[in-house]
């Protein structure tokens, strides 16, 4: 039986399994130059990932509450994305959002206490997504190859994210700050993910952390 102790402090009972786990080799690869690896690529790993959506007049209601339970209103400008990461609200599509933050509390029953009664959805997606945070001087390069999108750092820049296709896999892309980039895959694709990303990294260099 899960421990009440831990369920009354709002912590949710049992791990994430990653979906990469046995899969990163921690270290140095590729063909780095005198500066070293062009990019680190790092498992974010475990995080709480809730769906949160309303419709007509709940629509207030909700980012009213998800300020109040999270100190934090959800973005209304399409593709943007706010927070320092505990949490981080990204924009999926019209109102409807991403929450994200390191595992640390049952954040789906967090939000559903909050938000539910005022007639939003909210959905957990921790169990079905897995996330890499690519950052360094070659990052963008890396996710040219990836991806159709104008990557130049005035075009797609800090706060904003983008549901694309990157290295013909579904994925949610956010940009941290210039060199910094947080990308979202199902969970399935997860290692199939890494491959393609490591393989585009090679020529840089890239260091898994």
């Amino acid at each position: 039986m899960p421990d009440s102790s831990t369920e009354a402090a709002g912590v949710a009972p049992l791990g994430r399994q990653s979906a990469l786990s046995g899969m990163i080799r921690p270290g140095d690869h590729g063909a780095a130059d005198y500066r070293g690896p062009g990019v680190t690529i790092t498992e974010r790993h475990p995080l709480s990932m809730v769906q949160i959506e309303a419709r007509g007049p709940e629509v207030a209601v909700m980012l009213e509450a998800s300020n109040a339970v999270l100190g934090l209103r959800p973005p209304q400008a399409p593709n943007t994305s706010v927070g320092d990461g505990h949490p981080r609200i990204l924009w999926t599509g019209p109102n409807r959002w991403l929450v994200v933050e390191p595992e640390s509390r049952d954040l789906d029953t967090v939000l559903q206490d909050a938000l539910i009664p005022g007639g939003a959805a909210v959905v957990d997606l921790g169990h079905g997504r897995a996330s890499l945070r690519l950052s360094g001087r070659s990052v963008r390069q890396i996710l040219m190859k990836g991806a159709g999108l104008d990557w130049h750092v005035r075009a797609f820049t800090p706060g904003m994210c983008a549901q694309t296709t990157m290295f013909h896999l579904p994925a949610l892309i956010d940009c941290r700050d210039e060199s910094t980039f947080d990308i979202y895959v199902a969970r399935g694709f997860a290692v199939s993910f890494l491959e393609s990303v490591t393989q585009a990294a090679a020529e840089y260099g890239y260091r898994l952390g």
